[in-house]
């Protein structure tokens, strides 16, 4: 690969996504070794002669659908979501020959390519109106366009979608108890140029014992060299639709529009079509249906691959795969020529996607091979990663790291060779998390019924097993002697081991020391320290407790003992703990990440927040794990990952928050269950919570270094962004509104403004721009503003901006947040009782006086209020919309 231009630069995805049609063949006479794939929200495209990945990037959401021309020239991705989109690539280069955002249709479900290439057919999901849309598009030069679409609404979800191979204008859909056939008519106003229209017409089923035996749909295709079409049931059969030929079956179609109502008879309509019989195929659903030659090609979920002649006459069959449930089958353009012309099928070579996440190449000699050949299962084209990883684990001495998934898969990967070393399979135990020992001679591995297995990292057998808790073990922490082993569970209790490790294992022992309950919710971080040669052992959790566990003592006793127990100072949840040496001569300190991002710094004496740090405003964390040392260690670079698909690299600024210095890129398509890092500092390896995909980040600290030294003005940065320009001029004027409001209204005299404000009216105007800090908040922010401009009682607009994005909320005020706030308190947030809302304001938290409730209330009513005659009961939606309202209005 090149080298990379910014500090992340995505480098392999170990993984694919396991959807319909995902895997594209794009070998060609000119090109013989390439296969494209969806991974997550990137599009794969595969050399393996050169074992070489590209990545095509531009969705933002998982890739829900894949399609490729005829001729391979084209290949069309498209996904669903707030920010859908369509794009065209061009297979030959990468690169983008059109997108078409999808938001008004909220993205595409189903696409299908028209014989000749230069058209296909795309089936969007349910917009807000419950609507779907089918369109026909026309690739042009430089860009596509619309020949024709219909939007119906939708009682049944289709989802799936193909084009009749002999007849163009024809397609089918299906979803999981209609099918509807659809028409392209070539239509002629008399003042209109030539257009086609799109028609659609609902398939039938007219005796009461075939609708008995109807199961739920999967898929359709037409049958090639005839009028007939199938579809696919979970029951392993599929049911033929036929168009009526006897004059007893002959009745007057009906049209279907917009919402399936009758249209003028002048309007002309799709077939048809009636349910004539049902044929069994598979014993379980029928996953894949298509059509190559004048093969009907099906594929279930028990993983067997069947070929039919075009009356469902079977030739051939598949089923040693052992691969798993079949969800894509593709043909290359390479000739079937180059077969033997004796072969039963002819068809050309072929790759085979499954549910699992296996890609398998065949060809059609397969079937002349005697049953129970090895030849018979293929050839793996990737290695196979499963599709729920759990956790990564990278080796604290070689290019390697270990997964494990959620049904027990272990791995062990050579990340510079992207090969499988090693793996083991434990099939009845649910793995939970997994680590190496920092010498790398073996792996501990938690499950989720509490058992801790001891692994040897070279031949992955057991070295000792121990049940540690009747709970799922949620993390493990070795200490950096590898004489300790930190256990964390889900009924928030940490364990401890004691280690005597051995090289050869034969004197190694494994002693279980003790337990203790030291958090009140789960635990958030588990961490080692190492200071004057002695260990020390820290826990964070979501109860906001810091707790240190007397190691010394404990391994005396034999069994586990606090030290002692501090509160975090944060209106934010903990999410992870980490120490440092960097601040303050050296000590060390405890870095305490929170679910706003802030970054809280606590000695390790007397547990004191010294420092409150600029935290990235990407979205909530979920990993934070590693840091990264620059040259001479000046500076330490923290990776982070979100639950908003962001991973990222931040400088942990020294002193201040006046410098803004972290950048972010889209990871994932969901947000990012786990991280680690390359032993080497150059890797990182982050883990998708939904599809299982690992992807390979290197990372530059030259260039991240570089990177962040020429950001001439890094605040303006994030306002050309999510915040925009309006945003920051509208902040702008309540700045200078509150210079003008400290002055007092009633002034008189000529005004001078010095372009700063005092202090104290610092919390009324975050209030304006919509921060809203608690009392408490307004402590922290006034302390880091001592720290940084110690003596001054003013504050310019300048440093306002770093104090702002520091604390504005990740996510705007919305229905979803206040409904949240009602349940924290308490109180039921459809329906609460007005005077418990007013005694739990004046009681409990920072309380309010009455007065207070009452200006609350009448600025956002815009009326005088009598707080006695408000109504009985008031419910979060109804306080929302006045607040939105309020704000609304004020904006």
């Amino acid at each position: 690969m090149d080298s990379p231009l910014l500090p992340l630069d995505l480098q392999w995805v170990f993984g694919a996504s396991h959807i319909r049609a995902g895997v594209i063949d794009l070998r060609t006479a000119e090109n013989k070794n390439t296969i494209a794939y969806a991974a997550g929200h990137n599009l794969v495209l595969y050399d393996r002669s050169l074992h070489w990945q590209r990545f095509l990037q531009g969705h933002v959401h998982h890739i829900q659908c894949l399609a490729a021309c005829p001729k391979r020239k084209y290949i069309v991705s498209a996904d669903c979501g707030s920010e859908a989109i369509l794009i065209v690539w061009s297979s030959e280069n990468g690169q983008v020959h059109s997108s078409i955002p999808q938001k008004e249709t909220g993205g595409i479900i189903a696409i299908d390519f028209f014989e000749k290439g230069d058209k296909f057919a795309t089936l969007s999901t349910i917009d807000r109106n419950r609507m779907q849309t089918m369109c026909i598009w026309r690739i042009e030069a430089t860009t596509c366009q619309i020949a024709s679409s219909l939007s119906v609404f939708s009682t049944d979800f289709q989802h799936s979608l193909q084009i009749n191979k002999d007849d163009q204008d024809e397609l089918i859909t299906n979803g999981k108890k209609t099918v509807y056939f659809w028409k392209l008519f070539k239509e002629e106003g008399e003042n209109t140029p030539l257009k086609k229209v799109l028609r659609r017409e609902k398939a039938s089923i007219k005796t009461v014992e075939m609708l008995k035996n109807i199961r739920e749909f999967t898929v359709s295709c037409f049958l090639p060299n005839s009028d007939s079409a199938i579809t696919g049931m979970v029951s392993g059969e599929v049911i033929f639709w036929q168009e009526p030929r006897s004059p007893f079956f002959k009745e007057e179609s009906k049209s279907l529009s917009v919402s399936d109502s009758d249209e003028s008879n002048k309007l002309p309509s799709a077939r048809k079509m009636y349910a004539i019989k049902i044929v069994q195929l598979h014993d379980t659903p029928i996953t894949h249906i298509s059509v190559q030659n004048s093969y009907v090609i099906t594929g279930g979920s028990d993983g067997y691959l069947r070929f039919y002649d075009c009356r469902l006459g079977l030739i051939g069959w598949l089923e040693e795969l052992q691969a798993g449930e079949i969800t894509s089958v593709s043909f290359s353009t390479l000739s079937s020529c180059e077969q033997e012309a004796n072969f039963t099928i002819q068809v050309p070579p072929f790759i085979v996607g499954t549910r699992k996440g296996h890609m398998i190449l065949l060809h059609a000699g397969i079937f002349e091979e005697p049953s129970g050949s090895l030849q018979h299962k293929g050839e793996e084209l990737l290695d196979y990663i499963p599709t729920m990883v759990k956790c990564v684990t990278a080796h604290p001495h070689l290019p390697y790291f270990a997964m494990i998934s959620a049904d027990g898969l272990l791995q062990v990967h050579d990340y510079n060779t992207r090969n499988v070393c090693s793996q083991r399979e434990f099939s009845k135990l649910k793995a939970e998390f997994i680590t190496y020992s920092p010498t790398g001679s073996v792996l501990a591995c938690g499950f989720s019924t509490g058992f801790l297995k001891i692994i040897d990292s070279d031949s992955l057998q057991d070295v000792d097993n121990i049940a540690i808790s009747r709970s799922g073990i949620t993390k493990l922490e070795f200490s950096s002697d590898e004489s300790l082993l930190a256990i964390a569970d889900s009924s928030f209790a940490v364990s401890l081991v004691n280690c005597f490790i051995s090289k050869d294992h034969v004197d190694e022992k494994w002693e279980y020391v003790g337990k203790f309950r030291s958090h009140a919710r789960e635990i958030a971080g588990l961490h080692f320290a190492k200071v004057n040669g002695n260990n020390r052992l820290f826990s964070v959790g979501h109860d906001c407790m810091i707790v240190e566990y007397d190691l010394t003592e404990s391994v005396k006793e034999k069994r586990l003992k606090l030290k002692g127990t501090w509160p975090v100072n944060s209106s934010g949840i903990p999410i992870a703990l980490y120490s440092t040496t960097f601040f303050e001569q050296g000590e060390l300190h405890l870095l305490i990440s929170d679910s706003n991002f802030k970054i809280r710094i606590y000695d390790t004496k007397n547990f004191i927040c010294h420092r409150t740090l600029l935290g990235p405003t990407f979205g909530t964390p979920v990993d934070s794990t590693f840091r990264l040392s620059l040259e001479h260690c000046t500076q330490e670079i923290l990776a982070f990952g979100t639950k908003d698909q962001i991973l990222g690299i931040m400088i942990l600024p020294l002193r201040n928050n006046k410098i803004i210095q972290y950048m972010g890129v889209i990871g994932h398509a969901g947000f990012i269950q786990h991280m680690t890092i390359s032993h080497d500092k150059k890797y990182l390896l982050t883990v998708s919570a939904h599809d299982g995909i690992i992807n390979l980040w290197r990372v530059s600290l030259p260039l991240a270094k570089a990177f962040f030294e020429s950001e001439e003005n890094p605040i303006s940065g994030h306002f050309k962004g999510s915040i925009g320009a309006k945003n920051l001029q509208l902040i702008r004027e309540y700045f200078f509104t509150s210079q003008i409001f400290s002055q007092g209204e009633g002034f008189t005299n000529e005004r001078i403004l010095d372009s700063t404000v005092e202090i104290d009216q610092l919390h009324n105007l975050l209030s304006a721009v919509g921060v809203f800090p608690s009392l408490h908040e307004l402590q922290e922010i006034l302390t880091e503003i001592n720290e940084t401009f110690p003596m001054q009682k003013s504050i310019s607009f300048k440093d306002f901006l770093p104090i702002f994005l520091n604390h504005k909320p990740v996510i705007e005020l919305n229905p979803e947040t206040i409904h949240h706030a009602f349940s924290a308190i308490g109180l039921d947030p459809h329906g609460t009782n007005t005077d418990i809302l007013m005694t739990t304001l004046q009681n409990e938290g920072e309380r309010m006086t009455r007065e207070e409730i009452q200006q609350c209330f009448e600025k956002i009513l815009h009326k005088h209020v009598n707080l006695d005659a408000l109504p009985r009961n008031i419910s979060a939606t109804w306080f929302c919309n006045k607040v939105l309202k309020y704000l609304g209005h004020r904006a």
